[in-house]
């Protein structure tokens, strides 16, 4: 006996891509080591705000800073030095150093602008940010930092890539299924 054709044999139907890396996934984020150094804060990663260029995350922090000191001349000179500073390592050094910093203020504020900062940069930069969110949910982590950034640091850029996330055209996966119905009945014939 000769087959029918089904009917309905395929189907075409679009489904949201799947996400490969699950929460169970941990990575972890060290310029030092070079463990996924493109999404340290001290990566490369030009972006500006208001006007202002920055060449990382860091570089933008330890700025941030100034304007929680008094503004004195030494202030602005180590503002000065962080600008001209060809590393972040030695931003994060000159950032130290702000005689007038009120710590109290600038503790209390300091997540929120590292937030923003994040975000901006990765805003800015489209292949950083894709590797951003080619982390999918996996759990982010900065284990050799033992001050509070071991844990605020990835907590603060795994929200930035579950609101990035959001602003991006989604992808989809075309998948092909089977009538299993259609297909036994033409067998059957």
């Amino acid at each position: 006996p000769q087959l029918a054709a089904p009917k309905k044999e395929l189907a075409a139907t679009t489904q949201p891509s799947i996400n490969l890396l699950g929460p169970e996934t941990k990575i972890n984020i060290y310029a030092g080591t070079g463990e996924n150094a493109e999404l340290s804060n001290f990566a490369i990663r030009p972006f500006e705000i208001k006007g202002y260029k920055f060449n990382s995350v860091e570089q933008a922090f330890q700025e941030a800073k100034y304007e929680f000191t008094k503004r004195t001349a030494e202030d602005s000179q180590i503002r000065d030095n962080i600008q001209n500073s060809k590393t972040s390592a030695e931003q994060k050094t000159w950032g130290r150093k702000y005689p007038t910093l009120n710590v109290k203020s600038w503790d209390n504020k300091s997540s929120e602008i590292m937030k923003k900062i994040i975000k901006l940069s990765f805003e800015q930069n489209p292949k950083a940010l894709e590797r951003l969110l080619s982390t999918g949910d996996s759990k982010l982590t900065h284990t050799q930092d033992k001050s509070k950034w071991g844990t605020e640091f990835p907590r603060l850029l795994m929200e930035v890539r579950n609101e990035l996330r959001s602003t991006q055209p989604s992808t989809s996966v075309k998948t092909t299924q089977v009538n299993i119905t259609g297909l036994l009945q033409s067998i059957a014939a």
